[in-house]
């Protein structure tokens, strides 16, 4: 059956429900990387997610001005309340 465009994964919609949540809570009050949230979901909310997950979902954040990310010193983005 076709159900227009790709089709849905449980763990998109879950990991922007999760980044919202994680935004709201002040998880971003410190600079974390995508590594930090994937860890922090798999030991605090017991949800797996890989960071792919979450990558276009945080340019996103970005775009619309609720976080702000930097380049830390390993060269990696990390993400912070804007």
């Amino acid at each position: 059956s076709k159900s227009g465009g790709s089709p849905k994964r449980a763990s998109g919609d879950g990991a922007h429900a999760t980044l919202t949540k994680l935004v709201e809570q002040d998880f971003f009050s410190k600079p974390k990387t995508i590594g930090n949230i994937v860890e922090h979901c798999e030991q605090n909310l017991a949800r797996k997610y890989k960071s792919n997950d979450f990558s276009g979902k945080l340019a996103r954040l970005v775009r619309d001005d609720t976080l702000k990310r930097t380049k830390n010193t390993d060269n990696q983005y990390e993400y912070t309340n804007s």
